[in-house]
């Protein structure tokens, strides 16, 4: 008899993608309820790239590839220090080989695009402060479970840990999205993560031997 074939998941469904490593780690977190999507305005950033409206509404097909793209090269270069990035930098990475002025429009028409996809999620802030796009939204209204991460990736709060381990189940940082000036981004969560459950395991190895 063949291999069986599986049916594949329907394209808005959301893949859960459990990182190796974060299995190894202890039973008790491991077993781990995964959190229910809010109820409310989400962006997910783990796994499949997902945006929940202010109802709850999965709203992530309205994100055209320019747009997505837009998107997530100013909240990336917004999150979690604050840095942004330049005008010059968007114009090189999404109208290469355009003059100033051409990719100037197209930037403008597609920020105001954006604007109002983001309108539909939550409060929001997009300004250019120093001469960079900063993109940031009320993190006690909007989730985003990155900056969640961000916030919990230094603790040894048990519970925080667990609640890591939820976090980035979905799978890694973008995982059907691929531009070049992404991989960096996803290197550095990639590391972090396996540096993060390395460190707690060092730490509580008596906890996480396994049962004789």
């Amino acid at each position: 008899m063949g291999p069986s074939m599986s049916t594949p998941p329907p394209a808005d469904q959301t893949i859960v993608t459990p990182v190796p490593l974060m299995l190894t780690i202890s039973k008790d977190l491991t077993e781990t309820t995964l959190v229910a999507s809010p109820a409310g305005p989400a962006i997910f950033l783990f796994g499949q790239f997902t945006v929940l409206d202010n109802e709850g509404n999965n709203i992530t097909r309205l994100f055209s590839p320019l747009l997505k793209e837009l998107f997530l090269l100013l909240l990336l270069h917004s999150i979690p220090d604050k840095k942004g990035i330049t005008s010059d930098r968007i114009n090189e990475v999404l109208w290469p080989g355009r003059s100033g002025k051409d990719a100037r429009n197209n930037r403008s028409v597609n920020i105001v695009k954006l604007k109002n996809l983001l309108d539909k999620v939550g409060p929001y802030t997009l300004e250019k402060v120093n001469d960079k796009w900063l993109l940031y939204f009320n993190d006690e209204q909007v989730s985003i479970d990155l900056l969640q991460y961000f916030e919990k990736a230094a603790t040894d709060i048990p519970e925080q840990i667990s609640t890591l381990v939820t976090l980035t189940a979905r799978g890694g940082l973008l995982t059907e999205t691929e531009y070049g000036w992404l991989d960096k981004f996803k290197s550095d969560i990639s590391t972090g993560i396996t540096t993060l459950f390395l460190h707690q395991l060092q730490r509580n190895t008596h906890k996480y031997a396994p049962d004789n």
